[in-house]
């Protein structure tokens, strides 16, 4: 049996989030229906965490099993190239999966790789606009024209480091722990857009939009330093806020190099 990574892009709008689920479309749902198509059996897709639905993705990661039967019979209908690697399954994916997902890449791993639980980090940014955008309405948050670089910045580094998030995050009862490690953690600016973009070893649910809803609505607040270092753990219910699912995006999943072959 042969293992292999795939790296997904797609636009959260047209699904109802990552994970199968009965009578609406998801990203997995539909990737699994691709590959029974062109192996003609069911074929189960691991990915490396579930995103909500209108959560969007840059490099999304999934593995799949693929036993060598099945590859040459794959080969033989789709290619007179028996040599033909499996870009070939890149394409063929892609031809089928239509505008709204795209497979960047297909690598080969290790047979125990594990798409979950190999994962080292895994990086998100969050994208918010000043002024109203139609044709950026599925990747962004028109929040308002008004905020403050420093203070969102004096918020976010509080998360560099090791914290309980059970209070940011959606209560879950798989959850082993609620601590997470955060390297890193920054708000910047790019023309009329504003990015905060946080890499972690793991993250929990509504996780990253509560931290860009709260931290939103604290920048406009009149906080003094000691209120600032304190935010994380010492936030009620009614002080939280969520940001919109549609301005979410992962962007990398990093893995240790020797998985790969």
């Amino acid at each position: 049996m042969s293992r292999f990574f795939l790296s997904i892009e797609f636009d959260g709008a047209s699904f109802s989030g990552w994970q199968i689920q009965p009578d609406v479309p998801t990203v997995e749902g539909t990737i699994e229906q691709a590959l029974h198509l062109l192996f003609q059996q069911p074929m189960d897709l691991v990915g490396q965490g579930r995103t909500d639905a209108s959560v969007n993705a840059k490099e999304q990661i999934a593995h799949i099993d693929i036993n060598p039967e099945d590859w040459n019979r794959f080969l033989k209908a789709t290619s007179s190239n028996p040599e033909e690697d499996h870009s070939l399954l890149c394409h063929r994916l892609n031809r089928i999966l239509g505008p709204s997902i795209y497979i960047s890449n297909i690598w080969k791993v290790k047979e125990d790789a594990h798409a979950r639980f190999d994962a080292l980090y895994r990086s998100y940014m969050y994208r918010i606009v000043t002024r109203p955008s139609p044709l950026r309405a599925n990747q962004s948050w028109y929040a308002g024209e008004d905020w403050n670089l420093n203070v969102l910045n004096e918020l976010a580094v509080q998360l560099v480091g090791v914290h309980d998030f059970d209070s940011l995050s959606k209560t879950n009862p798989d959850n082993y722990t609620t601590l997470c490690t955060i390297v890193e953690s920054n708000w910047t600016v790019e023309g009329d857009e504003l990015f905060f973009r946080i890499t972690a070893n793991r993250f929990l649910r509504n996780m990253v939009r509560r931290l860009v809803g709260t931290m939103w609505h604290l920048q406009n607040l009149d906080m003094n330093s000691s209120s600032i270092l304190s935010w994380i753990h010492d936030l009620k219910d009614h002080q939280i806020y969520t940001a919109p699912a549609y301005g979410l995006c992962l962007t990398k999943v990093q893995y240790p190099e020797g998985i790969f072959i």
